[in-house]
């Protein structure tokens, strides 16, 4: 398998799914409040449960890559990121 050559800055996408509570988009912005990004609901599940959002955040390198990454994934009410 050949390594993903990434260009930086660049925008990055990210699917954040978690419980479906009015905390999780504000614990997103929280966490990403010194970060240029977009968050956008994407969908919820049919018994209302979990929600998903995309959110598109403007990344310098790597290391902020996965920085934004674990920021999100420590959230409390965040199942997945992807």
């Amino acid at each position: 398998m050949t390594e993903l050559e990434i260009e930086y800055p660049c925008d990055w996408p990210y699917k954040v799914i978690g419980r479906n509570e009015q905390n999780l988009e504000v614990s997103i912005r929280e966490a990403l409040a010194d970060v240029e990004f977009e968050l956008t609901e994407s969908n919820r599940s049919s018994a209302g449960k979990y929600v998903s959002f995309d959110v598109v955040a403007a990344v310098r390198d790597e290391r902020h890559r996965y920085w934004i990454y674990n920021r999100l994934r420590s959230l409390e009410l965040v199942k997945v990121v992807l």
